[in-house]
């Protein structure tokens, strides 16, 4: 026969242990840090970024509306350019050559034992031949001759073994191919460029256009001496 097992209410209650796990204060308070900066860091790039990208899509758009005015502006004046220099530069360079031509030939006159030989254009050569002689050049210095490979506004002074060469059509013709050449870039820089496209070709402020004073011209431009060995 089983025997029947009673519960003892008597007997002291157990407290079940339970075993909580050590978390250390300074591990958690590292992992929020790091997990804070991190969230932070990729914040700023990211604003950074967008700051970046608007500047210079700003940028962009400027450089672009300021090609666009520029080359409208310029676009408008060409006619005025090109009247400029079709009609007012060749008529100032007509009216400079002369005395261009005097102030050479006395220069030359001052250094040379020998007489000098002028030629000029066919057409020129009476006009110049009596403006010399109311020089202090005179004839007796100066041979005035025609020379029909030579146009207007061109000269050739010549004594033993040197020459000299006085041309302002070759600067004329430099400054048609200056003012073309500018205008092409002006004018022409500005099609190809839109908003967003690299600033790194965008002009220089001091990209400029100059006129040369005719009263004034750079000898090297239109003057050559050669000495026969």
């Amino acid at each position: 026969m089983r025997a029947l097992s009673l519960e003892d209410f008597g007997a002291d209650d157990v407290t079940p242990q339970v075993t909580v796990p050590e978390v250390k204060t300074d591990d958690r308070f590292d992992e929020g840090y790091n997990a804070g900066r991190d969230e932070a860091l990729a914040g700023i790039e990211a604003e950074q970024s967008r700051i970046s990208e608007s500047l210079a899509k700003g940028l962009n758009d400027a450089i672009a509306a300021r090609r666009d005015a520029v080359g409208g502006t310029i676009a408008a004046l060409e006619p005025a350019l090109r009247e400029i220099f079709d009609k007012l530069l060749p008529h100032a360079a007509e009216k400079a050559f002369v005395g261009i031509l005097v102030d050479e030939l006395r220069e030359l006159a001052r250094s040379a034992a020998d007489r000098l030989s002028l030629r000029v254009a066919p057409e020129e050569t009476a006009a110049i031949g009596n403006l010399l002689k109311r020089t202090d050049l005179g004839e007796l210095q100066v041979d005035v001759v025609g020379e029909p490979t030579l146009s207007m506004s061109q000269a050739l002074i010549r004594w033993p073994g040197q020459e000299r060469r006085i041309d302002l059509e070759e600067t004329l013709g430099a400054l048609d191919s200056a003012l073309d050449a500018f205008l092409a870039s002006a004018t022409g820089a500005d099609a190809d460029f839109r908003p967003g496209d690299s600033v790194s070709g965008a002009p220089e402020a001091d990209d400029t256009f100059e006129i040369p004073d005719l009263e004034n011209p750079d000898p090297k431009m239109h003057q050559k001496e050669a000495i026969n060995g």
